[in-house]
């Protein structure tokens, strides 16, 4: 029975990180790089088959701009207030370009470290 309760546990938290990760328009691969884990465990994460450590969360957590309670509670009174208020009043034209010069700068600041 615990270990139903475990698996069932995984499953809504990858589903949770997978949601918020398409929601954003992230690839796996780029969620992956932020939260400094490998795509290949990203993908068994959100499909449930593994659970990661409150390290891995928080890591996810702070890549997709919520808190961890984000995942573990009712999700929708966890996003990071002030950042995501100010997204929202955006329009979305306005909105388009956050995400592009979000990516933009992204691609630029792995150049470099490469």
């Amino acid at each position: 029975k615990m270990e139903h309760a475990y698996d069932e546990f995984n499953i809504q938290i990858g589903k949770r990180i997978k949601k918020l990760r398409l929601q954003r328009e992230y690839t796996r691969e780029y969620l992956a790089e932020c939260a400094d884990i490998s795509a290949k465990f990203l993908y068994e994460v959100e499909a449930g088959k593994k659970g990661c450590s409150v390290y891995v969360l928080h890591r996810l957590a702070i890549s997709l701009g919520v808190t961890v309670n984000y995942f573990l509670q009712d999700e929708s009174q966890y996003m990071l207030s002030e950042s995501e208020a100010i997204y929202k009043k955006l329009r979305e034209e306005q909105q388009e370009k956050v995400d592009s010069f979000a990516r933009m700068l992204y691609e630029l600041l792995k150049a470099l470290g490469e």
